[in-house]
């Protein structure tokens, strides 16, 4: 279809993302989504927040949760032969790869996992989606130390087929918004 116009039978969502964090549905690894963290890679990060005198045990979750969010994105990376695209755009006007989506996912996926994240919003999923944990109990978890995030989960991907960099964008702000935040209010950025 023509760059930027929705055909009539298009869905009015197609091309964002919704955060659920589900691969995408015209082209899915498996591998991915299978729940088989690294215990020693996990166990590690922690350990070097740990000797940075990070003490939040919360944010640290965070954190090493987005370091595993982007071991998944180097896998796809590793193993993502076809770097075709979704015929779809995001919010930016960028031209959309599978990649951007199934890279998306996997940082969605790793926040609702982590369970410390209110609120995160992408690129490819340019709104605040609620990623609380399913078992979230406003009375029960209230009080608790709450993040939300931001990130581009594949910055440079419309370059990827030239071999350039690419990398993964992530702002950490406290709370269970990010709408008309600053980048001086983030508690953690990498």
């Amino acid at each position: 279809h023509v760059t930027g116009r929705r055909t009539p039978d298009e869905p009015p969502h197609h091309g964002i993302n919704d955060g659920s964090g589900f691969p995408c549905p015209t082209h899915t690894f498996a591998p991915i989504d299978k729940k088989g963290k690294a215990v020693t890679r996990d166990a590690s990060l922690t350990d070097i927040l740990i000797g940075k005198s990070l003490s939040d045990d919360r944010l640290i979750g965070a954190i090493v949760s987005l370091g595993e969010s982007t071991a998944h994105i180097a896998y796809l990376l590793q193993n993502y032969v076809e770097h075709t695209y979704a015929g779809t755009q995001n919010a930016s006007g960028d031209d959309q790869l599978h990649l951007d989506i199934d890279c998306d996912n996997a940082v969605f996926s790793a926040v609702r996992d982590a369970g410390v994240f209110a609120t995160a919003a992408s690129e490819e999923t340019p709104v605040e989606t609620d990623v609380l944990p399913s078992n979230y109990k406003k009375e029960e978890h209230e009080n608790l130390n709450w993040f939300s995030v931001g990130f581009d989960p594949l910055d440079g991907s419309s370059i990827i087929d030239a071999n350039f960099s690419v990398g993964s964008i992530f702002g950490i702000w406290p709370g269970k918004r990010l709408l008309g935040r600053r980048g001086r209010e983030m508690v953690a950025s990498t």
